[in-house]
């Protein structure tokens, strides 16, 4: 099943830019005429061309409807493959040195998290602390400044 699905993919992959391109270019060739406001010019336009060889049907139209036909099947049928095993897809896997700077870039993310935690919780206590003295100094009795703290104020500091 892997082997289908990594030739389905492929195919999936070319027969998504080959039909983007085979849009965009009928839809230039269409809107162009269209745009410039000439009707007469829309008969001229190589859309127009294409359509018109297309209605002789001889030998060599038969087989280039049969390969767009063909074509447009593949394609589908890779698209539909794709989706339904694609948990057979290449599974990824980066080699050693590669491997290695993931590493180092990970343990190096997670040491600096570590480190502003710290940064934090130190930044955290000192400001406690501030305000620890601030109170002492500005919001307790003069008594209780001298280290002589009553038990009901112990509970605030």
């Amino acid at each position: 099943m892997r082997t289908l699905y990594v030739i389905a993919a492929g195919i999936w992959k070319g027969a998504k830019w080959v039909w983007t391109a085979i849009v965009v270019a009928i839809f230039v060739g269409v809107a162009t005429p269209l745009i410039s406001g000439d009707k007469g010019n829309f008969v001229k336009s190589a859309f127009m061309g294409i359509v018109n060889w297309f209605i002789i049907l001889g030998t060599i139209q038969r087989i280039t409807l049969g390969a767009i036909v063909f074509l447009t099947l593949l394609a589908l049928i890779s698209g539909i493959f794709t989706v339904i095993f694609k948990s057979y897809g290449p599974q990824y896997a980066p080699p050693p040195e590669v491997q290695a700077v993931f590493d180092y870039i990970k343990n190096d993310m997670e040491a600096k998290k570590q480190k502003e935690d710290l940064r934090q919780d130190r930044k955290k206590e000192a400001f406690i602390e501030y305000l620890r003295a601030f109170l002492r100094q500005h919001c307790m009795p003069p008594a209780t400044r001298t280290g002589r703290v009553p038990a009901a104020t112990t509970a605030l500091l």
